[in-house]
């Protein structure tokens, strides 16, 4: 094979082997978290032809950091096509997130290809597509990995000019504006992406070019106004959005915590702490060469998208919120060796010296991944809703609750999702008499109390406790997780 071909064969080689990876190590089961229930739900609706937001989820006021009352609609799109060909196929509907993944790593690739070395090239795909977290992520039914796939996209797309040696044309442009839409329709917050491509450009060219302005724009607003005029968008996430002082603070923490975790070796705090010093020192050093080489459409999103994310309340939704920044981080750790060798390979000991630190931490990154995947679920996810304890739950609502009942319950969403039946969430800052204001509105008949989550231990046990000690409130079913109360 000549050398022309040998990189693309090779690439190519490595993405069908984690395709393969990835696809047969599906696991049954889904996780506790139940944002997946309602994205099932509003691809059921568009999959039957129902109105879009209409769902047995009933959202409570004054818990809107569960979420809002509708997700954007380009995910739940994609999940009604296979909803369509598969019914409610857990394992068939984590598809376009496998998918998704790996057009992250393609992405990555062809953003690495334009600034390291050859034989470095595939190295930040590999770091990012083989990490545990990702593997186990791949089992959740969520936007996040369709979306880093297309910032990724998007970052390509306007780095093609800037390798060129041009400025981005008004059809790339257009091009940018179409994939910033399609970001927004994934998550809100990619309405920060065609933005982030216009200060690119202006950045590079020093103005901002008209029709290259207008491209970005009238393609991303048009595509815009006529998805909000087909689905008026939810704003009860804008309305809940507070910050504090004590609220950064408290982000910072976890998400330096979720970093870390990042290169988790499931079995030492300090081995996962040094690992993580070295590469974000690494990445460091490489942010800064892109600093000064002039910021890409990744870092400038990521700069962005990092600060609203130290502003909104909700760190401890970990590193599945860092997904976004995590290709970026992975990029910029792989230059920044790079940049670290090259600056020592005139000097022939101390190059040895930088080669043989990189990699050893090549080494422990490979034994990281290892370790942290050896303490992973196997073929099947042992705990979420595909439990016995939880499958019980699940038919016996079905089964023996009317179909007009309406539930209180820690999860919501997967409960309306998999019975039929109407839920909502309790107010966990309500003291016990008034945690049933809202369940009193919508007419709450029976409450379900989880003995594994820990805020129903903290805040719904002790008012079940009280309602029942009062004769207000029955117990009718129970299992070895469970316990289901009647109001009375």
């Amino acid at each position: 094979m000549t050398g022309r071909w040998a990189a693309p064969a090779l690439e190519a080689a490595l993405l069908v082997l984690l395709a393969l990876f990835h696809l047969l190590t599906l696991r049954q089961g889904q996780y506790w978290g139940d944002d997946f229930a309602q994205y099932v739900l509003h691809a059921q609706n568009l999959a039957a032809g129902r109105a879009y937001a209409e769902t047995p989820w009933l959202p409570n006021p004054g818990y809107a950091q569960l979420g809002p009352r509708a997700y954007p609609p380009l995910y739940p799109a994609l999940l009604a096509v296979v909803v369509r060909a598969r019914g409610l196929d857990p394992q068939a509907l984590k598809l376009p997130g496998v998918l998704a993944l790996l057009l992250c790593v393609f992405f990555l690739n062809r953003l690495a290809a334009r600034g390291l070395p050859a034989w470095a090239r595939l190295l930040p795909g590999l770091l990012f597509g083989l990490n545990p977290f990702l593997w186990d992520f791949k089992d959740s039914i969520l936007s996040d990995l369709p979306f880093a796939a297309l910032l990724l996209g998007a970052a390509t797309l306007q780095g093609r000019a800037r390798v060129s040696g041009r400025h981005a044309t008004a059809l790339e442009g257009a091009l940018l504006g179409a994939i910033g839409f399609l970001a927004f329709a994934t998550r809100s917050v990619g309405a920060l992406l065609p933005a982030a491509a216009l200060f690119v450009d202006w950045r590079e060219r020093g103005r901002l070019a008209g029709g290259f302005v207008a491209a970005v724009l009238g393609v991303c607003a048009g595509l815009a106004l006529f998805l909000h005029a087909l689905l008026p968008m939810d704003r009860s996430q804008v309305e809940y959005f507070h910050t504090s002082a004590r609220i950064v603070a408290n982000n910072v923490a976890e998400y330096l915590s979720a970093l870390g975790g990042f290169w988790e070796n499931g079995f030492s705090d300090v081995a996962t702490a040094v690992l993580f010093v070295a590469a974000t020192c690494l990445a460091a050093l490489g942010f800064r060469a892109r600093w000064r080489a002039g910021l890409g459409l990744l870092e400038v999103f990521g700069a962005v998208y990092l600060a609203l994310l130290l502003l909104w309340p909700g760190g401890e939704q970990g590193t599945r919120f860092l997904l976004p920044v995590l290709p970026g981080y992975c990029l910029c750790a792989v230059e920044g060796g790079c940049l670290w060798w090259h600056a020592w390979k005139d000097r022939p000991k101390r190059a040895r010296v930088v080669v043989v630190c990189l990699v050893s931490l090549l080494a422990a990154i490979a034994f990281s991944y290892v370790g942290r995947s050896s303490r992973l679920d196997g073929t099947e996810l042992r705990s979420g809703i595909g439990t016995a304890p939880a499958r019980e739950l699940f038919r016996f609502v079905a089964e023996k609750l009317p179909p007009e009942a309406v539930l209180v319950f820690r999860k919501p969403r997967a409960l309306a999702l998999l019975t039929g039946r109407r839920a909502t969430m309790y107010s966990p800052a309500e003291k016990a008499a008034g945690l049933w204001t809202w369940g009193r509105e919508v007419g709450v008949t029976h409450v379900v109390v989880g003995r594994r989550f820990d805020l129903d231990a903290k805040a719904l046990s002790p008012a079940v406790a009280a309602a029942v000690a009062q004769g207000r409130m029955a117990r009718v079913w129970r299992n070895a997780d469970f316990e289901v109360y009647e109001l009375r």
